[in-house]
């Protein structure tokens, strides 16, 4: 019996995704398993498992808050791409074109590309907060240490994130 700690859903063909506690990835098509495929990530105590997966399946990326693994929905690991830095959040685009994670500790969010996990971009996010446009009046910005919470992308780049209750939408 596996400990899920991280699970991911495509809503177009009904692919599911999940990773255990010993870091296998469970790939399901609808109600049928297609495996169970170890990628070797570290979950130790301070793990932080993050799973995202694109429309269709074309996308499964699988992190252990210290690297990001690109993998297909046959479990095939297509890339590698350890970070420097600890990663809170990630999603990606519904196309799987764009990955994005935040870094809990600096408050960063970072995008890549979806099939080489290359960086293309970097922002604080309160730097971010203090470009976007304001739809309503924000009494005092949140604090500089704090951390972007939800996270979304869209396929034409577009990006969501909350930080200490502030919403902010942004390119």
């Amino acid at each position: 019996k596996a400990n899920l700690v991280a699970l991911g859903l495509d809503r177009l063909l009904g692919a599911i995704a999940a990773i255990d506690a010993k870091g296998k990835l469970h790939i399901f098509q609808q109600h049928i398993s297609v495996g169970s495929f170890d990628l070797k990530l570290d979950f130790n105590e301070d793990a932080q498992p993050s799973l995202a997966i694109a429309n269709g399946g074309s996308a499964i990326f699988v992190s252990d808050g210290h690297e990001i693994v690109l993998t297909d929905t046959s479990g095939k690991v297509k890339k590698r791409q350890p970070v420097h830095y600890f990663i809170g959040r990630m999603v990606c685009s519904p196309d799987g074109k764009r990955l994005v994670t935040s870094d809990p500790e600096t408050g960063v969010i970072r995008v890549y590309t979806g099939d080489e996990l290359q960086p293309t971009h970097q922002r604080h996010a309160l730097d971010l907060l203090q470009d976007a446009a304001q739809l309503q009046l924000i009494a005092d910005l949140p604090p500089f240490n704090a951390a972007p919470g939800a996270l979304a992308i869209d396929d034409k780049g577009n990006i969501a994130f909350n930080i200490s209750g502030v919403v902010c939408a942004t390119t």
